[in-house]
C-alpha cells in the first residue's frame, strides 16, 4: 500500500512541476527564431504558422500546461522517486512544445 502512495506521491509532484513549466511555453515560443526558407526548394502552397502566432493561440498556455502534467505524472507513476525524473520532468514540457510546433507547421 505504501508503493502505491509514493507513486502516487510522485506522480502528483511531478504533475505540478511540468504543469508550471508548461505554463511558461508561450513565452518559450515566441523567442524561438523563425526558419529560413531554403533557396532551392519552392513556397509552400499554404504558408505556415509562424511561432508568434502559435504562441498566441488561444488556450496554448493552459493546454500545454495539461498535456506537460498529463505525462510527467505518468514519469512519476512508472519510475517512482528516481534520477531519471531529474531530466525528464523538465524535458516534458520542451516535448510538448515541439510537438505542437511539429503540428501546426
Amino acid at each position: 500500500m505504501s508503493d502505491i502512495l509514493t507513486e502516487l506521491d510522485t506522480a502528483a509532484v511531478c504533475a505540478v512541476a511540468a504543469a508550471v513549466l508548461g505554463g511558461m511555453a508561450p513565452s518559450l515560443v515566441q523567442r524561438l527564431p523563425e526558419p529560413r526558407p531554403e533557396p532551392d526548394r519552392p513556397a509552400p502552397a499554404t504558408p505556415k504558422e509562424t511561432y508568434a502566432a502559435i504562441a498566441v493561440r488561444p488556450g496554448f498556455r493552459v493546454r500545454t500546461a495539461i498535456w506537460s502534467a498529463l505525462f510527467a505524472a505518468m514519469f512519476g507513476a512508472v519510475l517512482g522517486w528516481d534520477w531519471p525524473l531529474v531530466y525528464l520532468v523538465p524535458l516534458t514540457p520542451l516535448a510538448v512544445v515541439l510537438s505542437v510546433i511539429d503540428w501546426r507547421t
